[in-house]
Parts: C-alpha cells; structure tokens; sequence
C-alpha cells in the first residue's frame, strides 16, 4: 500500500510539470504526453483497485476533473 502510495505521488508530481510545460510545447506534443500519462495512471489504478475499491472510485472522479481541466486548458 505504502509502495502504491509512493506510485501515486511521482506520477501527479510528473502530471503537474507536464501541466506546467504545456505553454512551452507544442499541442499536439502535450497531448502524447497526457495520453502516455493517462496510460501509467490506468495502470496503477488496476493495481491499486484490487486492494480498496472505495477509494478506487474517488481517485477516477478525481481523474476525470483533472482530465476536463487539461482540456480546457489545450483548448486555449
């Protein structure tokens, strides 16, 4: 659980410097980016699921904000 936990916190912080660097590069390059994170982030989660399914669900409703957010903020 601790291992997942660590998991967790590289990936959002990996998240928040791709957010950050999106004005930087190129759309179409962000997009990739999000997308090859989305991917890892699915990964852990069918890991992470099988131990507390609860907290499974919060953290895809928690995904799917972030997801809207970034959007909006390529779509700028």
């Amino acid at each position: 659980l601790i291992r997942n936990f660590v998991v967790f916190l590289f990936l959002t912080f990996s998240y928040l410097i791709v957010r950050s660097n999106i004005y930087f590069i190129t759309k179409i390059f962000s997009n990739i980016i999000l997308n090859i994170f989305i991917k890892m982030l699915l990964l852990q989660i069918n890991k992470f699921s099988r131990y507390n399914f609860s907290l499974f669900r919060k953290f895809c409703l928690h995904l799917r904000a972030n997801l809207l957010l970034s959007k909006t903020f390529l779509s700028v």
